[in-house]
């Protein structure tokens, strides 16, 4: 039987959705209002788009998931995608924005060549955009897999079904609103994953008997799953820290990320939007966390890593907050795929003309 409370409560999430895409349609006017919302977005919507733009399933599958393998040792990535996000939006996000207005740039292949000559623009514009559009398609097949993975878990369908489901929601709003429903929609699901990140490991923390439970497996666990490197010692452990942390840096040359930098109205709004944005992922990625080592204890060591979200999901939540897990996991996958669509149309329209 499908779980009914879970599948209403999807389908009203997939009907809000589309109705923001028509509401955005209205207001596309230009090709600025369709690729950046006419500049004009204000801290939290900017930071809380970016945030779930920049955190798609890996955050809540992947992470936690991580976490619950590798135990302690995993939240080394905490600390870099927070300070990732500082670089981005405090650091290179003032050149990025004061050059964007002053030169009316609309994209980040702009932006690369406004200094470039006539002969140099072309061919940085026909590879980047080759590169967007070849990269990106590995990424969005990826995330509808994903997206096609979370349906089956909760309803049962096959994850061909999801798959189709999910893109038909997600193609819909982004290409009838452009960057405005881009905005609202991610900045919504950004709330919603908060939302997630919270409930369901308090739910978690809670079965797995709180810290003192987290402490009884840590004690009775492996050294190398319990120690703050795993495995690692010395300048090993270094690389370990160091190199989890720059899981976070990789949104500096991420074009579907800066664009929401890009489209701040000022810059009081993009310094207000980073501490949105840092302190959003330091909430989801923290609880993402808890989650995994809770699922430790509840499950042993002998579950799917990456099936341990939906499987706490499935075993302590009732009907009606399963259904808002699993548009949970649904917004991580569409704030990322939606304005990766945006900018890979943007890529072709804009920058290839």
């Amino acid at each position: 039987m499908p779980n009914i409370p879970a599948l209403i409560t999807l389908i009203v999430y997939s009907i809000v959705l589309f109705g923001i895409g028509l509401w955005a349609a209205r207001r596309a006017k230009s090709q600025e209002d369709f690729l950046l919302g006419g500049r004009n977005l204000g801290p939290w919507v900017a930071g809380l788009a970016y945030a779930a733009s920049a955190s798609s399933a890996w955050t809540m599958l992947g992470f936690s998931g991580f976490v619950y393998l590798v135990g302690p040792s995993g939240m080394w990535m905490i600390p870099g995608v927070v300070l990732g996000k500082f670089v981005v939006w405090l650091v290179a996000g003032h050149v990025l924005q004061s050059s964007s207005r002053d030169h009316n740039l609309l994209t980040m292949t702009d932006f690369l060549t406004q200094f470039a000559s006539p002969v140099a623009t072309r061919w940085i514009r026909i590879l980047a955009s080759l590169f967007i559009a070849f990269c990106f398609s590995f990424y969005v097949a990826a995330q509808f897999q994903g997206a096609g993975i979370a349906i089956n878990d909760v309803f049962g369908t096959s994850t061909t079904t999801g798959v189709i489901v999910g893109a038909l929601v997600i193609l819909a709003y982004v290409f009838l609103g452009g960057f405005l429903a881009v905005s609202i929609t991610d900045t919504i699901q950004g709330m919603l994953m908060a939302f997630v990140a919270v409930m369901l490991p308090a739910f978690a923390f809670v079965e797995a008997g709180g810290w003192a439970g987290i402490s009884t497996m840590l004690a009775e666990a492996p050294a190398t799953y319990s120690a703050p490197f795993g495995e690692s010692v010395g300048f090993a452990a270094f690389g370990l820290a160091i190199g989890l942390a720059a899981t976070g840096f990789g949104a500096i040359g991420q074009p579907h990320l800066v664009t929401w930098i890009m489209a701040t109205k000022d810059t009081p709004s993009r310094i207000k939007g980073a501490i949105v944005a840092m302190g959003w992922s330091a909430l989801v990625f923290s609880g993402m966390a808890i989650l995994g080592l809770s699922a430790r204890v509840i499950f042993g060591a002998g579950a799917e890593p990456e099936g341990v979200f939906f499987g706490l999901s499935n075993a302590l939540l009732p009907g009606v907050l399963g259904g808002i897990v699993a548009a949970g996991m649904l917004s991580a996958i569409m704030s990322t795929v939606d304005s990766q669509l945006l900018v890979t149309g943007g890529a072709v329209s804009h920058d290839l003309g």
